[in-house]
């Protein structure tokens, strides 16, 4: 549970600090014009008001231009708000932030509604006045779009929308900025944008094609989730997030930049016609069946397992067993990454020996691998992540170095005959010592032994 600092400003304003960020919590106030403090750095605590029911006199209000955010709700209650001024300091608002506030007067150009501050009335696009619209040019002077969070995006279910204009000012594409634009087809990116968030595009069931210049570094959950006429991605992708490309089953190319560092949980599922795909070697992290349902996906087969890679190691990625019922394995020499879930449910596992090239034990690797006794680390390894060896019951030892810096506490969830065989003075050890507390659950409970 997060700890929160309490202070009271002017009698009427109460703060909390959240990992060093002065959060408005509440007003409590019955002025008609306000002035947000100047130490304010954040309006309302997620998806609660800032404002009480007895607040809903305020009809003017001035933000500080320390505030960077406008949070979810965060003037809900506010019922007859008429005027608002958003300094150049925010970066964040989210779409429902003036939710109840019938009365605020809004900038309008073309079809948008806009919030902004004398120098520049337009800074911010709030909403769009008619949902019918089947072209939209944002304002040359705006700088932030409103987020949507997982639904409730600016454009969201403007079903005839086929036409978009961005201006140079946009860092970020928002939450579920398009979702539902059924008629949107085709879509050109500029390269001032650096984040497509959260379901941005998620069901734009026409679209074919976009554009994505190499600024952009992260896209996020389900960007594009069930855009299944999507066939081509133009321009070099970086970080990858979770469903980020599921259910698009005409997609066919896609390219990933030498800078991509993760590929996140699900990301291309169901991608049935992605026929090839390059792992550039800047990955060190594959998620929890990343390419689960590509059918025609064609990977570099090592011995029993399944691998991606580029042209310089084909085996830089070992993405999952081929036949689950292997007895043991041994890891292609060249292998730098394992993928979360990789040796799932192979059940008659009994050994493993790694490449001397892996850094890193990521989600769910040998879950229910229940055959699995004993397992000796490499010295490269740094991290055990979630439930890496979760109901590896027969599991009795394992031999951690001092090169491992992180253990996650549900790494050996249920593994309850397990030993660990750690260093004195190492990082495992004092992970060791807190499992083995008489304190600790029997299921999280792990014995050790120093060696």
């Amino acid at each position: 549970m997060d700890k929160y600092n309490i202070n009271i400003i002017n009698t009427w304003f109460i703060v909390k600090v959240k990992n060093g960020k002065k959060i408005l919590y509440k007003y409590l106030g019955s002025e008609s014009e306000i002035k947000i403090p100047d130490e304010i750095e954040i309006i309302g605590e997620d998806f609660k008001s800032a404002f009480v029911r007895r607040n809903n006199n305020v009809k003017s209000i001035v933000i500080s231009n320390s505030v960077t955010s406008i949070s979810f709700l965060a003037f809900n209650n506010c019922t007859e708000l008429e005027h608002i001024e958003i300094p150049s300091s925010v970066k964040t608002i989210y779409v429902s932030a003036f939710n109840d506030c019938e009365k605020l007067k809004y900038n309008e150009y073309e079809n948008g509604l806009y919030l902004g501050n004398k120098e520049n009335p337009y800074y911010a696009l709030i909403k769009v006045k008619d949902k019918n619209i089947s072209s939209f040019k944002i304002h040359n002077d705006t700088m932030i779009i409103a987020d949507g969070i997982n639904g409730g995006g600016v454009f969201q279910d403007c079903v005839n929308l086929s036409k978009i204009e961005f201006t140079n000012n946009i860092k970020v594409i928002s939450d579920s900025l398009f979702q539902n634009c059924t008629s949107l087809e085709t879509i050109k990116i500029l390269d001032s944008v650096e984040k497509i968030y959260g379901w941005t595009f998620k069901n734009c069931k026409n679209l074919t094609s976009i554009e994505i210049p190499s600024s952009v570094n992260e896209i996020g959950t389900c960007a594009f989730e069930n855009c299944n006429k999507l066939e081509r991605v133009e321009g070099v992708i970086n970080d990858i997030g979770q469903e980020a490309f599921k259910n698009c089953s005409k997609l066919k190319t896609i390219k990933l930049s030498n800078e991509v560092k993760n590929i996140d949980w699900r990301a291309f599922k169901n991608c049935i016609s992605l026929e090839n795909l390059e792992i550039p070697s800047s990955v060190n992290e594959i998620g929890y069946n990343a390419f689960v349902g590509c059918t025609n996906l064609k990977y570099n087969e090592y011995e029993n397992c399944l691998y991606l890679g580029n042209s310089e190691n084909p085996y830089y990625a070992l993405i999952s067993a081929k036949d689950k019922e292997i007895t043991s394995y041994k890891v292609h020499k060249d292998t730098r990454v394992i993928a979360s879930g990789a040796f799932e449910d192979c059940k008659k596992l009994k050994t493993i020996n790694f490449s001397e090239h892996i850094t890193s034990l990521d989600g769910m690797c040998f879950k229910n691998c229940l055959s699995l006794e004993s397992v000796e680390i490499p010295n490269t390894i740094t991290e055990i992540n979630l439930y890496v060896f979760e109901e590896c019951k027969k599991l009795r030892s394992i031999v951690i170095p001092s090169s491992v810096k992180w253990i996650d506490p549900y790494a050996f969830y249920l593994c309850e005959n397990l030993i660990l065989k750690v260093e004195s003075g190492s990082y495992a050890e004092d992970y060791a010592k807190k499992c083995d507390d008489k304190l600790s659950a029997e299921k999280y409970r792990i014995k050790y032994e120093i060696i």
